[in-house]
């Protein structure tokens, strides 16, 4: 209220040990939910809330091996992308739709958007059918690629980097649907935090600040 924040009281939404969470809004009422649960898997779980009540749905394994850096983006109010390094095949960048119908998590085919060690992976909506991912190569440069999603099938645009450094803790925020901006730690110059706008034309990535 105002300039006051008031906690609700936590909720268990799985009661075994979890990690890399990440969570999306899918509208006032429903959230979806990702991580790794107690073997490491990807796993997901809709969140419904009523007052300052929270219901966990079922848990719905999306990645049968360990995940890592799981991050989940809503696409429209029954559907969402995570996006996840699949360390079960060799580290890969993997991205999986996810459909949601009432408390119930559906999860599609996972698709390896880059075929090579990715880490520090986060991803962001620029529209109901395409998102931008940014993550981290095998070199540590800060790197990204276009994810159009066309019903059940992830495309995925041309990979470019973005600084020739080591890189951690990265995010992203979309500015408008041709733009957003990427902050991280630059592990090759001092571990200093930098910024960097990107453009977004089509599927192809470019900047325009660094």
């Amino acid at each position: 209220s105002g300039s006051t924040i008031t906690a609700g009281s936590p909720v268990v939404f799985y009661s075994n040990a979890t990690a890399h969470i990440s969570v999306t809004a899918l509208s006032e009422t429903k959230a979806i939910v990702v991580f790794s649960d107690n073997s490491g898997y990807g796993t997901t779980s809709v969140l419904s809330m009523s007052g300052s009540t929270i219901t966990a749905g079922s848990a719905v394994v999306f990645e049968s091996a360990n995940s890592l850096y799981n991050s989940v983006t809503m696409l429209t109010s029954t559907t969402a992308i995570v996006v996840y390094t699949d360390t079960g095949n060799s580290y890969r960048g993997t991205a999986c739709l996810l459909t949601v119908s009432g408390s119930t998590v559906t999860a599609g085919t996972p698709m390896v958007f880059r075929s090579s060690n990715s880490q520090w992976i986060t991803v962001a909506t620029l529209s109901d059918t395409k998102v931008i991912v940014m993550f981290r190569l095998g070199n540590g440069y800060v790197t990204s690629c276009v994810l159009t999603i066309s019903g059940s099938s992830i495309s995925a645009g041309a990979v470019v980097s973005f600084n020739s450094g080591a890189s951690e803790y990265i995010s992203v925020a979309v500015l408008n649907p041709e733009k957003v901006i990427v902050a991280y730690m630059d592990d090759g110059n001092s571990k200093k935090g930098k910024a960097l706008v990107l453009t977004i034309s089509g599927s192809t990535v470019s900047s325009i600040l660094y």
